[in-house]
């Protein structure tokens, strides 16, 4: 089991409410360990820079020359840290690890320049705003030779379409899970989710708490793109989620203390959270829904360095080490999500390299979706889910 540690954020004063309510899918994280966070808020101006100063034209680098530190911004308890150690063994550099809660934190300690980084771990959202922002520094590939282990399946996507900027780190999948001895019926769709719903009527039923992430899941439902801006198709989304609403017993409930306690019969949830449930129960208590017809989310998170960074040679050396069979199963083992790379299958446990759920294929990867959402999306959902809410 892991130590409590403590989770500092720093944020505007006036956001800390809202900042101590708000359960990441990243902070669910912390039950796969056993660990616990605890949230210290430290309270930052808003005044000062809005935008690095630094360059993301990278200065030329000489790989021989590694730096004595490195300082990876993390979320919590999302690392191998017997990789961090041995790679201090192996190359050099002492390793500092600093956590965030959430993507938006990270964005704006980088902004501020208040943050010293070397490496950053994010998904495709905070990629496009980092990259926008030039607070991402362009890679220098030849320092990455374990690159080539990395899933081809999983790069050139839209949000870095020549991974100029990023490496993919773990890939985790959003959709539902159900109580397979409480709830009666089985589903390959998020359609036919929302009839199981329905047809359950005395199922506890929890929902995500925000708009993005539930509107994700309902226009996947309803065959739409999940970032869709059309007026139509979030209608139609709203409309299904009025639908099973009289059935929603709660929203933004602790999905894995929900699914090992039986407090939740059918869920909006995670993958890697669906999987610690079963493990903790000795068997499949509960089914993840792998869509087999239709779609849904896929998010992936990723290594990326940061424009300011203060040790560049020692952030690509540990990137390059990472990308290595032995050392991302070692990733894989511990955090529990889909490491994508090659010849790692041996080296992986069993409980997961064996579960489709988290192994996912990369053709069912390939039939998913990486939402990206543009402020006229999160004001549309935003808006339709007030509405939904009061319905």
């Amino acid at each position: 089991m892991r130590n409590n540690r403590v989770v500092t954020i720093l944020a505007d004063e006036n956001q800390a409410p809202h900042i101590r309510a708000a359960l990441t899918r990243r902070q669910a994280l912390l039950g796969l360990g056993g660990g616990a966070a605890l949230l210290a808020l430290a309270a930052c101006g808003t005044s000062g820079p809005q935008q690095s100063s630094a360059s993301s034209t990278p200065a030329a680098l000489n790989g021989d020359k590694v730096e004595g530190q490195l300082v990876i911004g993390n979320y919590a308890d999302y690392i191998a840290e017997d990789n961090v150690s041995a790679f201090t063994g192996a190359v050099g550099p002492k390793v500092r690890l600093v956590t965030y809660s959430t993507g938006t934190e990270m964005i704006a300690a980088l902004a501020s320049g208040n943050a010293d980084y070397d490496i950053v771990v994010g998904g495709p959202s905070e990629t496009v705003q980092l990259v926008e922002r030039k607070l991402l520094r362009e890679l220098d590939k030849s320092l990455i030779p374990n690159l080539k282990n990395v899933r081809p399946g999983v790069m050139g996507l839209a949000y870095d379409p020549k991974n100029l900027y990023t490496v993919p780190k773990a890939i985790g999948v959003a959709s539902f899970w159900w109580n397979t001895a409480t709830v009666k019926g089985t589903a390959t769709s998020l359609a036919q989710v929302f009839d199981l719903i329905k047809a359950n009527p005395t199922a506890k039923v929890n929902f995500f708490p925000g708009a993005k992430e539930t509107f994700t899941l309902a226009l996947a439902a309803i065959g739409k793109p999940i970032g869709s801006t059309n007026p139509d198709d979030i209608e139609a989304a709203k409309q299904l989620l009025i639908s099973v609403k009289p059935r929603i017993t709660s929203f933004g409930a602790d999905e894995l203390e929900g699914g090992t306690t039986g407090s939740i019969d059918i869920c909006m949830g995670y993958n890697y959270i669906a999987k610690n449930i079963n493990e903790q129960a000795g068997g499949t208590k509960v089914q993840f829904l792998l869509p087999q017809t239709g779609s849904t989310e896929y998010f992936i998170d990723n290594w990326a360095i940061a424009a300011s960074a203060k040790d560049p040679v020692a952030a690509h050396k540990f990137i390059d080490y990472v990308c290595a069979p032995a050392e991302a199963a070692k990733e894989m083992n511990a955090v529990g999500t889909l490491v994508p790379v090659n010849g790692i299958d041996s080296l992986v446990k069993p409980t997961l390299i064996n579960d489709p759920t988290i192994n996912i294929p990369q053709a069912q990867l390939d039939k998913y979706e990486i939402l990206m959402p543009t402020p006229d999306y999160l004001d549309m959902v935003t808006r339709a889910y007030d509405e939904f809410k009061a319905a």
